[in-house]
């Protein structure tokens, strides 16, 4: 009810919900494939921001050096992260975790390292892919970027796909059974390590995806990968842990409240009510809202 009242005292209100309920579907995708590795893994990959603008940098430059359309760069990026995910946990997370040691670690240096690596390469400039849309959408007193909507779509149509997949398919049937239990899955035929790698890449994967949407609806530079990977996170932590459809609806409770909160106090300080609203879920579930543990 308060909020259908602000919504019509003022005007300009009703567009920066808009604008919310849109970067929540974008939330949502980017929060994937951490979704994924931590609810099968239980791993946090600390390194997942600085993926995702490895994969924004692949876009960006693919199209600036080949002339590719920024949607055609997808081609590059989500193989290229696919095989870079598959690397890293076959070629270091495996051992690691198998001689006992701390993955946490491992990613925090990983995480810095692409971080120098990319400063380096690249300079600290922002870039930005450029949009294959640049048509802006009317909605009453509201003007909205087509290609955000277009962004909204593939974001939900994506989670659903990858919920459907881990529910109905052979494949989503192993990943669960690894993931509740890594020795009965063992013992009734599962490769538990190659699965695991497998959806390493295919978390990595969908970071590349959500890489170039990114990059195209914001600005990124080498250490845009830490506001990502909380941003990520808090997504991750209000949908509760191995929940990939309630990624949307978690998704759109930041956007929104990120949005609006903007609007209400300034740009500058709408992580507040982001994070505000985190803490307060946590104290009172911190399961999330649809998560089992």
């Amino acid at each position: 009810m308060i909020l259908v009242i602000f919504l019509s005292l003022l005007p300009q209100s009703r567009q920066s919900l808009l604008i919310g309920i849109l970067l929540g579907g974008l939330y949502a995708m980017m929060a994937l494939g951490l979704s994924l590795i931590l609810g099968v893994l239980k791993i946090v990959n600390l390194a997942y921001g600085e993926t995702l603008i490895l994969g924004a940098y692949v876009s960006y430059y693919s199209t600036q050096l080949w002339g590719l359309s920024s949607l055609v760069s997808l081609i590059l990026v989500v193989p290229i992260l696919f095989v870079f995910g598959v690397f890293i946990h076959r070629a270091m997370l495996t051992k690691i975790l198998a001689a006992g040691g701390e993955p946490l670690i491992l990613l925090f240096g990983l995480a810095l390292a692409l971080q120098n690596l990319m400063m380096f390469l690249w300079t600290p400039d922002a870039r930005s892919i450029p949009s294959p849309l640049t048509t802006t959408i009317h909605v009453e007193d509201a003007a909205i970027s087509l290609m955000r909507v277009v962004t909204f779509i593939i974001s939900v149509l994506t989670v659903m796909l990858i919920r459907f997949v881990m529910s109905q398919t052979r494949f989503g049937l192993m990943v669960r059974a690894a993931a509740q239990n890594k020795d009965a899955a063992e013992l009734v035929g599962i490769n538990t390590t190659r699965v695991y790698t497998l959806l390493f890449g295919i978390g990595c994967a969908l970071t590349g995806f959500s890489a170039v949407f990114t990059g195209i609806l914001f600005p990124f530079n080498p250490v845009s990968g830490l506001a990502i990977f909380l941003k990520s996170l808090a997504v991750v932590t209000l949908a509760g842990m191995g929940s990939i459809g309630g990624l949307v609806i978690s998704g759109l409770v930041i956007g929104i409240v990120e949005s609006l909160g903007g609007y209400l106090i300034g740009g500058g300080f709408k992580d507040l009510f982001t994070y505000g609203l985190l803490l307060i879920i946590i104290i009172v579930k911190p399961t999330g809202f649809f998560g089992r543990y």
